[in-house]
Order: structure tokens, then sequence, then C-alpha cells
């Protein structure tokens, strides 16, 4: 998402091999940097909900590890 701020360090011998311009046949620097926002953004959504269901994932294996329900039965 930060491709804006790091875009002039980039070498742009030929700008038509970047992925605007492979895909779109353009060179502007604009649409470079248009495009992989973009992508950054698109990609970045998600995370948070992937996060989330990560963390209640790894609650839940902990819950079941540390549980005594195996051995309630036995009591």
């Amino acid at each position: 998402m930060l491709y804006g701020l790091r875009s002039w360090a980039l070498p742009r011998g030929h700008a038509e091999n970047g992925p605007v311009g492979l895909l779109f046949g353009t060179a502007s620097q604009a649409a470079d940097i248009g495009f992989n926002t973009a992508v950054g953004v698109v990609l970045v959504a998600p995370a948070v909900p992937v996060v989330r269901g990560l963390a209640a994932m790894r609650a839940g294996f902990a819950r079941a590890w540390l549980s005594n329900r195996a051995l309630a039965p036995l009591r």
C-alpha cells in the first residue's frame, strides 16, 4: 500500500515490464502506483477477519487441550 512512497527508488529502465505495462500496455507511473496501491488494499482488506479467525481457532484448540472433558466420565 505504500508503493507510492518507495517507487522513486526502483529502477525505471523498462517501464512496460511491470504489471501495469504487461496487463494494460501503458508506461504511466501514476497508473503503476494506482494499480499497486489497489492490489495492496485488496490484500490487506481481509487481514482483520483472517487474524480473528486464526486467534479464535487457536483459543479453541487451547480450550480443548486444557479441558478435562475426557476424564469427566471416569469420575
